[in-house]
């Protein structure tokens, strides 16, 4: 996983592996623009689709990830996407004691 830092400074490093659109970055960071690309069908049942970066599915299970937004439906879908970064900055924030 490549970081991006500031210029000259060691801290903080933000962790990237892709940078959509970003052909200055690649060039200077070690981070790619290609975006990775996942067809899947969508059916007329589906209630929700879930679109989440590497900071959300590290930390939180697809399946942990539908419960807890299906859970939350009722109240918005605004309400369940803030319940579901918050588990996932949690579960971060335990795991790496804040620092990454």
């Amino acid at each position: 996983l490549a970081r991006v830092f500031q210029p000259g400074k060691k801290y903080p490093g933000l962790p990237l592996s892709r940078s959509v659109g970003d052909g200055y970055a690649h060039e200077f960071a070690g981070v790619t623009h290609v975006p990775e690309l996942v067809t899947t069908p969508r059916w007329d049942s589906d209630e929700f689709l879930i679109l989440a970066t590497d900071g959300v599915w590290e930390f939180v299970e697809p399946q942990e990830a539908v419960e807890l937004v299906f859970s939350h439906l009722g109240q918005g879908l605004q309400r369940a996407a803030r319940e579901l970064g918050q588990l996932a900055g949690t579960r971060w924030t335990e795991h790496e004691d804040g620092a990454d």
